[in-house]
């Protein structure tokens, strides 16, 4: 497995994890209120898309995508909410 291969598939894993452990419920919904609200593009330092997340939130088990911006996860949810990221 050549190394690019597993810087990404460490990342991933790593922000899947950051995702599952997190206790701000405020995460998942209030970026998806601003996307929604905005035309502008808030451009992101990674976006994962068109796939399945398991998040272990009670309010919101799986997502399709996740958005993160430096060291900080902007938005967990659907393809649609984390287009305004891209």
């Amino acid at each position: 497995m050549g190394l690019a291969l597993k810087w990404t598939a460490g990342m991933i894993g790593s922000i899947c994890l950051l995702a599952a452990c997190s206790d701000d419920s405020a995460t998942s919904s209030t970026p998806a209120v601003a996307a929604s609200g905005s035309q502008d593009c808030m451009p992101a330092d990674l976006v994962i898309h068109n796939t399945s997340i398991y998040t272990s939130n009670n309010d919101q088990w799986s997502a399709e995508a996740v958005v993160v911006r430096g060291d900080r996860i902007l938005y967990v949810g659907d393809n649609g909410g984390a287009a305004a990221y891209i």
